[in-house]
């Protein structure tokens, strides 16, 4: 990728678990795939620092974008 291009940017959801999701980002310029990205979320605690389940709502939502 260059700066100042302009790239048409996809994003997908490829998994969801109990605490976390993941995207893959294509980015494109003339329909040509430049770059492909996957990034991990996870849900954590502040206090804690550990692990949480994704909120009930949220995971529908994602798991309505995986399909």
């Amino acid at each position: 990728l260059m700066p100042f291009e302009d790239y048409q940017v996809e994003i997908e959801v490829k998994a969801v678990g109990l605490s976390s999701f993941s995207l893959e980002t294509l980015f494109l310029k003339d329909g040509a795939l430049c770059a492909k990205t996957q990034t991990v979320h996870v849900f954590v605690s502040h206090a804690t620092r550990k692990a949480l389940d994704i909120p009930p709502d949220v995971s529908e939502i994602l798991k309505t974008l995986a399909q």
